[in-house]
């Protein structure tokens, strides 16, 4: 029922037209134009929320648990659940762009599937998460905007190829947490974190939401 942004957020100016300056809104890999033409930009918590253009805004911790349960998680996970969910239902591979690997090994050099989009979030999942001077390549964050508690929610893909499954069909704790997407928050050093931002239209009528 909402009407999202088919891409991540890929702007260089907020939404009163304001140029983000480069040097102090955004760290590597944004200054690379070749990841950025690949993967798209980051941004800071403040930035992501101001640069989502009139009528739009960034999508909330609610927005993100309709969009997973509209792509097969239990209303209960998607809303209530933290940490790592819908990797039974294997949500990490629906909501995911058709050209992102995920992997089946613990080796890297195996990559067994590939994001089915099923929905057209067309999320691409290959890098997103900047933090402490520390840039993270094996996870994938979008901000989903503060909580009441002074923290900030988050959504996370795993593209580690470490030890993050266990790969054996025949335990009852069999699981690939890449199939999968994480939600928490952040509480802590929310400045020095940098991620990925979707738009979501804002009130939209019952007629506007006919597809």
């Amino acid at each position: 029922n909402d009407c999202w942004f088919a891409e991540d957020l890929q702007t260089t100016v907020n939404a009163a037209g304001d140029t983000l300056v480069l040097e102090t809104d955004y760290r590597y890999p944004n200054d690379d134009a070749t990841l950025v033409e690949k993967l798209g930009l980051v941004y800071t918590l403040d930035a992501a929320i101001g640069s989502c253009p009139t009528g739009w805004h960034l999508a909330s911790d609610n927005e993100w648990s309709a969009a997973e349960v509209a792509h097969g998680m239990s209303a209960s996970d998607a809303y209530d659940g933290n940490s790592w969910r819908g990797y039974a239902e294997r949500i990490g591979l629906k909501m995911r762009d058709g050209s992102s690997p995920v992997y089946l090994e613990l080796s890297s050099t195996e990559r067994s599937y590939i994001g089915t989009n099923d929905l057209g979030m067309s999320l691409v999942a290959e890098y997103g998460l900047y933090v402490n001077d520390n840039w993270k390549h094996t996870q994938t964050m979008w901000w989903t905007g503060p909580t009441e508690s002074g923290g900030v929610r988050v959504r996370e893909f795993e593209n580690d190829p470490g030890d993050y499954a266990n790969l054996d069909p025949s335990s009852d704790l069999w699981y690939n947490r890449r199939w999968g997407i994480w939600r928490g928050q952040w509480t802590t050093d929310i400045s020095e974190h940098m991620a990925k931002a979707r738009c979501v239209r804002d009130g939209r009528t019952s007629a506007q939401r006919v597809k």
